[in-house]
């Protein structure tokens, strides 16, 4: 499971992985406050359910979700007052990423199931109508900045993938902030800092750290290494928390024998038993 907080650092989501048997993946919300906990029981009526994201206001929480044989991106109130509702449906499985932080518009990708995609742009009003932030083939991940004036995102574009920023909405140019390749960008809370992850996505990786600047314009600096950690791979496979100095992650465990013991005149042993 893969925790997610909420704007406001009173909840936190959690992601069961789904088995290799098709088991339903649920999700369950909780009070920080370890004296308080709540289960308000499923967020969704049934189906495989992943990939949580908070809406700005902390009131809902967005997910994917594949019912009746089709995927489609829903959303329900946290409060239990409210009865969930599917914002759009998608022809392959969804994969939530962020929220902008005026509570309009979400992003996503279709990942694995369809790599030439890019990055679709989902509005929470209205009709629901999705439009392409980014047409890129092989850009997903994309992560609004929490004054919504950016967006970060991973891309292969180069051959290899790398961390990319763009202004939002408008897209008019780009920089790219990792040098030794990175994937699955998150921006800080007070957006000067942007973490990523360098190395395999199932298997250990660094998580990275670069500071940035966006006025009089956008720049950032030489990106440092955190700590090394071997992630269990799922959608949102690490969390930042609201200071900037600690994170969630789930690990993977560990692979292999750590000990062996040699016995020794083992036949001699059992004569004496």
């Amino acid at each position: 499971m893969v925790p997610i907080f909420a704007n406001d650092t009173r909840f936190w989501q959690r992601r069961n992985l789904c088995s290799y048997h098709d088991l339903p993946v649920t999700y369950w919300r909780n009070e920080r406050d370890p004296d308080r906990p709540r289960r308000p029981g499923r967020d969704s009526a049934e189906g495989d359910n992943r990939d949580p994201v908070w809406t700005a206001d902390s009131k809902r929480v967005l997910y994917g979700s594949f019912r009746n044989g089709h995927f489609g991106i829903y959303w329900k109130p946290i409060s239990g007052k409210g009865a969930e509702e599917q914002l759009t449906a998608t022809e392959t499985e969804p994969w939530l990423t962020s929220c902008s932080p005026d509570g309009q518009e979400c992003t996503y990708d279709l990942g694995a199931s369809d790599p030439s995609s890019g990055i679709h742009l989902l509005p929470m009003a209205g009709e629901h109508k999705p439009t392409t932030l980014l047409a890129e083939p092989t850009a997903e991940a994309a992560a609004i900045s929490p004054d919504g004036k950016w967006v970060a995102y991973e891309s292969a574009e180069s051959g290899r993938s790398d961390i990319y920023v763009r202004p939002f909405p408008s897209r008019a140019a780009k920089w790219q902030v990792s040098t030794e390749g990175g994937i699955r960008p998150k921006w800080s809370a007070n957006g000067r800092e942007l973490f990523f992850r360098r190395g395999s996505l199932r298997s250990e990786s660094t998580l990275m750290s670069v500071q940035i600047q966006t006025a009089p314009t956008f720049a950032s600096i030489q990106p440092k290494a955190l700590f090394r950690f071997r992630y269990s791979q799922s959608g949102h496979d690490y969390a930042v928390l609201p200071d900037g100095e600690h994170f969630l992650c789930i690990k993977e465990p560990d692979i292999g024998p750590t000990q062996v013991e040699v016995v020794l005149n083992w036949a001699t042993e059992l004569i004496k038993r």
